[in-house]
């Protein structure tokens, strides 16, 4: 369905679900087709801008 939409996925992630638990960080990258698990400072500035806007979403700005 995405390929239709053209809509850019992760379809298949390996071993990925074998070493994420509930509550884990993942940088999802459908353009390059890589998920970054519990991402280091190298990503900062993309996890700061995610819980940045997950804090907005349940209403804790």
């Amino acid at each position: 369905m995405a390929r239709v939409l053209s809509i850019p996925a992760v379809v298949s992630t390996r071993s990925t679900t074998n070493v994420t638990k509930s509550g884990d960080l993942a940088i999802v990258n459908a353009l390059d087709g890589r998920v970054i698990v519990d991402p280091d400072a190298r990503h900062s500035i993309i996890t700061s801008a995610y819980r940045v806007d997950m804090q907005i979403r349940e209403g804790k700005s």
